[in-house]
């Protein structure tokens, strides 16, 4: 994945890591996560992003459009009738 080095204050990568965090424990809740370790996971998440100190837009579009279909699927019932 190409990378475009831009110089970004680090309260800029320490929003999008809190905010990638809440996406994250909102996808965790909707698929029935019990709240502790969705926190985890959310925390975890939040944690590598600022960490790595990058904003990985790319990585957050596809992630989320995967997020998107998973709880699509999940209102929708996702599976069919037993026969």
């Amino acid at each position: 994945m190409p990378m475009v080095p831009m110089n970004v204050d680090s309260s800029t990568v320490a929003v999008t890591s809190v905010i990638s965090a809440v996406i994250t424990f909102g996808f965790c809740a909707t698929m029935e996560l019990k709240p502790g370790v969705s926190l985890a996971i959310a925390i975890g998440v939040g944690i590598a992003l600022y960490s790595f100190g990058v904003i990985p837009i790319g990585l957050l579009a596809v992630v989320g459009f995967a997020m998107v279909v998973a709880v699509l699927k999940k209102i929708s019932g996702g599976s069919k009738p037993p026969e």
